[in-house]
């Protein structure tokens, strides 16, 4: 049971330079992928197009053996479903004019038709993610940047995906709000035996999420294992100058080797 990507191809209209070439990666279900690369490496890209906001100019994307696709509104409705992301920031996927309870509802429609049903499903994730009830009733200036995240989680849990793509999900958020947040989506991977996809460059975020990892440079992957043989043993040069832009107080010792038992 696999979520997989095949040479997968992009490049933005009016341009010449693909920003991916030929991409391809495979995380299964219940396991974490990590995805890591410099600024203009691709990273947000491969998201967009894993996650089927993007149409790839070639290649092939699919869920259990089964192929993905945009073609038909029914085709989307499915893929939509399957596969969801959380951006990095919040406010693109929440409206910033609507109470938080709007786009919530909305998403429930996608799997229960009764409106009682989808009230009493928000609420048990509401409670879930740890989040007040009355959220439902607030805007999202009104929440912290911590609960505005996890609303966006839960707009994304909300469809049950077997798949959930986080692109820099921490990076707004102070160290006591990450470590939070990555519990919660750690505990949301296990009970509900899904496949999470982190793309960041933040090598030691990735240290603590991932099993395995996937180095992204210039719109190919050039190097990939799991996540001991790739961070801890790199053979391409280019991996090994990312690890050494890792913060350490100790010289010898990377800071990312601390991590690599957290899971």
């Amino acid at each position: 049971m696999s979520f997989i990507a095949e040479q997968l191809s992009y490049t933005y209209p009016g341009t010449t330079k693909p920003v991916l070439d030929a991409v391809s990666l495979t995380v299964h279900v219940g396991d974490t992928l990590g995805i890591v690369g410099e600024s203009g490496s691709g990273k947000s890209t491969l998201a967009r197009c894993l996650c089927g906001l993007l149409q790839p100019d070639a290649g092939r994307i699919s869920l259990h053996g089964a192929p993905l696709s945009l073609r038909t509104a029914a085709d989307r409705k499915a893929y939509y479903r399957a596969v969801q992301m959380v951006f990095q920031d919040p406010d693109l996927s929440l409206p910033r004019h609507l109470a938080i309870g709007i786009p919530l509802l909305d998403a429930a429609r996608l799997r229960w038709t009764a409106a009682d049903e989808r009230r009493r499903q928000v609420d048990a994730l509401l409670k879930e993610l740890a989040l007040p009830a009355d959220v439902l009733k607030r805007r999202p200036r009104e929440l912290s940047g911590g609960q505005r995240q996890r609303v966006a989680v839960a707009r994304a849990l909300l469809v049950s995906p077997a798949v959930l793509i986080l692109d820099e999900p921490t990076s707004a958020l102070d160290m006591v709000l990450r470590q939070d947040l990555l519990a919660l989506l750690r505990s949301v991977r296990r009970s509900r035996g899904m496949a999470q996809i982190y793309i960041s460059h933040d090598l030691d975020l990735i240290a603590q999420v991932a099993d395995a990892v996937c180095v992204l440079h210039e719109g190919r992957i050039i190097e990939a294992g799991s996540k001991d043989a790739v961070l801890n043993h790199p053979k391409h040069d280019y991996t090994k100058r990312l690890l050494a832009t890792v913060p350490t107080h100790d010289p010898a010792k990377p800071k990312i080797l601390a991590h690599r038992n957290l899971r």
